[in-house]
């Protein structure tokens, strides 16, 4: 997902913390690492935990003036890559089982780690259906990134207004497996 979602009818555009490219200051921890943005996390961990393409990408700054959709697009091009003859830029086993867990943790991450990302999520689009751009596709389920995105949105979007701690919601998640995660997103109400 390359830009901020929509949200209501009228397709208005919602807060950039709803884009997966948004370079955050300062940045946020997840799985035991530093990130600029969910989308170089999520590129950075399909590959094997010591993995040159993981190093590559967890390694790959935004530029000085590089606009988060610029450096998004350059770590999402990172993590396509898959060279003959490197075996360390195949992607870890399971992945396509996980990724969604990933990226729901991501986010998660992303919000606990800044107040005004939650609040702009509420204040704006509170009362409102959140629907993501459109992106590549995911087979799993007929579903895409858009589906995962806006339900990932809409989740955690009920998790803040319910007050929930988005940290023990995400220790809760890493209990889960992928499957469970996918079930629990699939069952996400656009409207709160």
């Amino acid at each position: 997902m390359g830009q901020p979602c929509y949200f209501g009818d009228d397709k208005l555009i919602a807060p950039d913390c709803t884009d997966n490219f948004q370079i955050v200051q300062p940045m946020f921890s997840a799985y035991g690492y530093e990130w600029h943005s969910v989308e170089q996390a999520l590129q950075a961990l399909k590959f094997p935990e010591g993995s040159i393409g993981r190093k590559h990408i967890l390694n790959c700054t935004p530029d000085e003036m590089e606009r988060s959709g610029d450096y998004g697009m350059r770590v999402w091009m990172l993590g396509q890559r898959n060279p003959p003859n490197f075996s360390d830029w195949v992607m870890r086993k399971g992945w396509n089982l996980e990724k969604v867990k990933v990226m729901y943790i991501l986010n998660l991450s992303k919000y606990a780690s800044n107040e005004s990302f939650q609040k702009d999520l509420v204040d704006v689009t509170n009362g409102h259906r959140i629907i993501g751009r459109l992106s590549t596709n995911s087979h799993r389920h007929g579903k895409n990134w858009k589906f995962w995105n806006e339900n990932t949105q809409m989740a955690i979007r009920s998790l803040i207004i319910k007050g929930e701690d988005l940290r023990v919601v995400i220790a809760s998640v890493e209990e889960m497996s992928g499957a469970e995660v996918e079930k629990l997103l699939m069952g996400v109400s656009n409207e709160d």
